[in-house]
C-alpha cells in the first residue's frame, strides 16, 4: 500500500517539476523577446513636453503669493465657526457626540 501511495507522490512531484520547468523556459522566452523589443525602441522627444510643462508650473507659482497675516487670521476664524456649528449640530440631535478613542482606566 505504501508503494503505491509513493509512487503517487513521486509521480505527482515529476509532473509537477516537468509543469515548472515548462513554464521557466516560456517565461525566458518571453524575457528574451521583450529584451529585443527594448532593444529596438526609440524614446520620443519628451523636450517639448517638459518645457510645456515647467512654464506651466512656473506660470501658477508666478500668481501666487505668500499668505498675509490677514489670511492666517481668516483661517482662524472659519476653524471657530466650524467648530461653533458642529457644537449646534450635535446640540440639536443632528450629528453623534464624538466617542473618545482611549477610554481612561481606573
Amino acid at each position: 500500500m505504501i508503494e503505491v501511495l509513493l509512487s503517487i507522490n513521486g509521480s505527482i512531484l515529476f509532473a509537477w517539476l516537468f509543469a515548472l520547468t515548462y513554464r521557466i523556459k516560456q517565461l525566458e522566452l518571453s524575457i528574451a523577446n521583450t529584451k529585443t523589443d527594448l532593444g529596438n525602441f526609440t524614446m520620443p522627444e519628451i523636450d517639448p513636453i517638459v518645457n510645456a510643462i515647467r512654464e506651466e508650473i512656473l506660470d501658477t507659482i508666478g500668481e501666487m503669493r505668500p499668505p498675509s497675516a490677514l489670511d492666517h487670521v481668516a483661517g482662524v476664524w472659519s476653524q471657530i465657526m466650524m467648530m461653533r456649528e458642529q457644537a449646534k449640530l450635535v446640540k440639536d440631535g443632528i450629528l453623534q457626540q464624538p466617542q473618545e478613542e482611549f477610554t481612561r482606566h481606573e
